[in-house]
């Protein structure tokens, strides 16, 4: 079963620029083609990269780095010995300490459902949506899977 991540704005703000700056430059013969192609193939890659965890009924769980969906990199995460999985409303802050969106307002707060995984007073975070009902089917089923109990909060 895998998870994926979500990516954080900043890069794909940034693959953006890139992408339209190499478009531009595209125009121009003024412009190496090395510098080009390399605007280029940063800006894909930060839009088309993602981190998604798999976890697996044999109790071995991995971090996969994919590239626009094929995994280019992936690491075996350490034991998940969870108690409880739940699944529940969470508030996120995101400070704005630069550039011109910190002109607009020092604070960004979204609200999300998050599974989390609970080994005594530790947590780890594997999923966050804006979805109740997936939040829930997916604790469900990660729940079947590891065959640990599980909570879900509305």
């Amino acid at each position: 079963m895998f998870f994926k991540q979500e990516k954080p704005i900043t890069p794909k703000v940034l693959g953006f620029i890139l992408l339209l700056l190499t478009a531009v430059s595209l125009n121009s013969t003024k412009v190496p083609l090395s510098q080009i192609i390399s605007m280029g193939a940063i800006g894909s890659a930060l839009l088309g990269y993602s981190i998604s965890y798999e976890i697996c009924k044999e109790g071995v769980h991995f971090k996969h780095l994919k590239l626009f969906g094929l995994t280019v990199l992936k690491t075996k995460l350490k034991s998940l010995n969870a108690d409880v999985i739940r699944a529940f409303p969470a508030s996120f802050k995101s400070n704005f300490n630069w550039g011109p969106v910190a002109a607009m307002g020092k604070q960004n707060r979204t609200d999300k459902y998050v599974i989390r995984l609970f080994e005594g007073s530790r947590h780890f975070t594997i999923f966050k949506t804006s979805s109740f009902e997936t939040a829930s089917t997916r604790a469900k089923m990660l729940g079947e899977i590891l065959q640990i109990s599980t909570e879900v909060r509305k």
